[in-house]
């Protein structure tokens, strides 16, 4: 076997201790070179070596260091002007901290130029870094050094148990919480071997956001964890708010990064519990809202893993100072004009003088009503297979004839299978109040971010809010290529090239007539619509296509008029109209 497929091999092998030591050496380059991971020198080869400061750390205990106590080797080095370290693999995995001061100091890093940490790094313990430390972070221009120290004990790591067995991509902001879910993630061989990435969500909204990405950028670089960088629009007009339209923005970017094999894993903690579970409680949510956000879930497509709910910030803030993590501090964090804030920085300690287990018990509140939520859905799963005609539609009459209570389970469980998203209670009760009693020929309807609940016809639907056609919407039309209409629907002639004279295809002004095949006379569109069933939000979706002398001859692909049909048939033709919620259904 060749020296260069040894190492190789040597690399693919290496031990928790030598993994652990290289991935904290290799995030630095000091005296102006790095260290290397088993280098052959001469007929030995070496753990880790720094050329330039002519030192070699080997790792003993692993599977291939048998020979590394061998007198002729060190005799070997010590000739070609190498000194040696030697550490226990157990001194590494307990200890990787002293472990690297004596490699700094063998290193003399004294002789670095220093320099002050980045402003967006925030310092998170009063105790100021060694002077070894504050020189290795200057030369490497990266985030200081990630130790393992204690880490087997810490409430952080243990809350991590079980390890999900899946793929982790991690929620990386770049602050405290985020920070510390990472870096006990990047600790984890089991982890590792099983995939660990990061995410980072660039929202534009401050003036130091592409700072917060390089911070990121660096973060993981030390950490050996690859990192993407996702940038996004904020609509601000969706009438979410600051908070839950950046929340929004998020959560559809990690829709689009993650695939179905990955869990997202956020750093919620205990502290965040227990101010979800009083912002709900301000807003009037029900059983199932204040049960607040579980352990594992689901949101549309995607699988949550949140492991730090058990842990108070305090924790997590403990194992930052312990382990010299540096992390950013969002400014707006500190503006009490954002109900979250305010709850934690006016609320939240005001109740704790009183009650010093306030957030604890607040969150436990959550736990408890989790498992209720939990025993409840179960029973609301079979009682929705009673009304439900299709995924999307459900029977009035077969909700109706539930108790009220029982019905608005019903439709929060419908709705969540749908959208992935659970109803606020007063979208709930605003379809009891405005759909299930509304008149049945009508088009009452509830809206909520991106879903419509139509009540029409005994029968609730829901789907996806598409607008309707605009009024001065017209344009000309030969057939010969599909038409794209404005809200993204499409209109195709499909069996011949192209129509003999061109249309002209525009939205509905009112008070259009047709005439139908076998018909002697015209009909109003509305009645032929209401007769055939159409729903009302499809018919202001639907185009029309006049001849050039004014008469209707389609409206959609379903009503065509004697004159188009009979130009169908003699050229083989149809027409097909595909809204866009079919057409996204299809993508999906």
């Amino acid at each position: 076997m060749t020296t260069d497929a040894f190492v190789k091999i040597l690399r693919k092998q290496m031990t928790d201790a030598e993994r652990l030591l290289w991935m904290h050496l290799r995030a630095h380059r000091l005296l102006d070179e790095k260290f290397r991971r088993q280098q052959p020198i001469g007929p030995y080869i070496a753990d880790f070596v720094h050329f330039r400061a002519r030192l070699i750390v080997e790792a003993d205990g692993g599977h291939h260091n048998a020979s590394t106590t061998d007198p002729k080797r060190d005799a070997w080095f010590a000739a070609q002007g190498f000194r040696i370290l030697r550490f226990w693999n157990h001194e590494i995995l307990s200890n990787i901290e002293a472990v690297l001061e004596a490699i700094l100091k063998a290193l003399q890093p004294e002789a670095l130029p220093l320099s002050p940490t980045p402003r967006c790094f925030a310092p998170p313990s009063p105790q100021p870094l060694s002077r070894e430390g504050r020189g290795a972070q200057a030369a490497s221009g990266r985030a200081p050094i990630p130790h393992a120290q204690g880490e087997r004990g810490s409430k952080a790591s243990i809350a991590l148990r079980p390890l999900p067995a899946a793929r982790l991509a991690v929620g990386l902001s770049g602050g405290l919480d985020s920070t510390v879910l990472l870096h006990l993630l990047a600790m984890s061989p089991v982890v590792r071997e099983r995939g660990l990435r990061a995410i980072h969500v660039h929202h534009g909204l401050h003036a130091d956001a592409d700072a917060w990405a390089v911070h990121c950028e660096a973060i993981c670089a030390a950490l050996d964890v690859p990192l993407q960088v996702l940038r996004v629009q904020v609509d601000r007009t969706d009438g979410r708010g600051p908070e839950g339209a950046a929340r929004a923005a998020r959560l559809r970017a990690f829709g689009e990064a993650i695939d179905a094999h990955e869990l997202l894993a956020l750093a919620h903690h205990r502290d965040d519990q227990a101010e979800t579970v009083l912002l709900r409680l301000l807003r009037g949510a029900g059983g199932d809202g204040l049960a607040a956000m579980r352990r594992r879930s689901r949101l549309g497509a995607l699988h949550l893993w949140r492991p730090l709910l058990d842990v108070p910030r305090a924790a997590l803030r403990e194992h930052a100072s312990a382990h010299r993590l540096h992390w950013i501090e969002d400014p707006s964090n500190a503006d009490a004009g954002f109900d979250r804030n305010f709850l934690r920085h006016q609320v939240l300690p005001l109740l704790a003088q009183r009650w010093p287990q306030a957030s604890r018990n607040l969150a436990r509140s959550a736990a408890l009503l989790a498992e209720q939520s939990l025993l409840l859905a179960t029973t609301t799963d079979a009682q929705l297979d009673a009304p439900q005609v299709a995924p999307s539609v459900l029977s009035l009459p077969g909700l109706l004839a539930q108790p009220r209570a029982q019905r608005a389970r019903i439709l929060r469980a419908w709705l969540l299978r749908l959208d992935g998203h659970p109803p606020p209670a007063r979208i709930l009760a605003a379809i009891e109040r405005d759909l299930l009693r509304a008149r049945r020929d009508g088009d009452a309807r509830v809206a909520w971010a991106d879903i419509v609940v139509h009540g029409w016809r005994d029968r609730l639907y829901a789907m996806n809010a598409y607008a309707a056609l605009p009024a001065d919407w017209s344009i000309i039309w030969d057939a010969s290529a599909p038409l794209q209409l404005p809200d993204g629907a499409l209109l195709a002639l499909r069996g011949a090239d192209r129509f003999d004279m061109p249309v002209t295809a525009r939205a509905r002004q009112g008070g259009e007539r047709i005439r139908l095949p076998g018909r002697e006379h015209s009909h109003a569109l509305k009645h032929v619509l209401q007769e055939r069933d159409v729903p009302p939000w499809t018919r202001v979706q639907m185009p029309l296509l006049f001849a050039d002398d004014g008469e209707l001859l389609a409206a959609g692909d379903s009503v065509l008029s004697a004159r188009m049909d009979a130009w169908l048939l003699l050229h083989g033709a149809s027409l097909h109209w595909i809204p866009a919620a079919r057409r996204d259904a299809a993508a999906d």
